[in-house]
């Protein structure tokens, strides 16, 4: 599944046949089979201007939102509260 803004999608690679199998786990897993189909199906939706989406819209915040999304940021501040609370004890 994959979500944008302005679209939402999925992939389903598969078949109905259960006696068929991958070699391996791998080569059957979303990132191996699905993942590339969505990625020139994305492809095609941002180039054709009929679709009217574009790949730099970005989600709204919304007005409530209050959580940190910078993942480098929350490390940061994480770590300085355990090396603090290590320096203490």
């Amino acid at each position: 599944m994959g979500v944008t803004p302005d679209l939402v999608g999925g992939v389903w690679s598969g078949w109905e046949d259960q006696a068929i199998h991958f070699e391996t786990l791998g080569e059957g897993q979303g990132a191996n089979m699905a993942l590339p189909i969505f990625a020139i199906f994305l492809k095609k939706v941002y180039t054709d201007p009929q679709f009217g989406i574009m790949e730099a819209d970005e989600f709204e915040r919304p007005v409530s939102f209050n959580i940190e999304l910078d993942c480098d940021k929350v490390k940061r501040e994480n770590s300085r509260r355990l090396n603090y609370k290590k320096e203490r004890y």
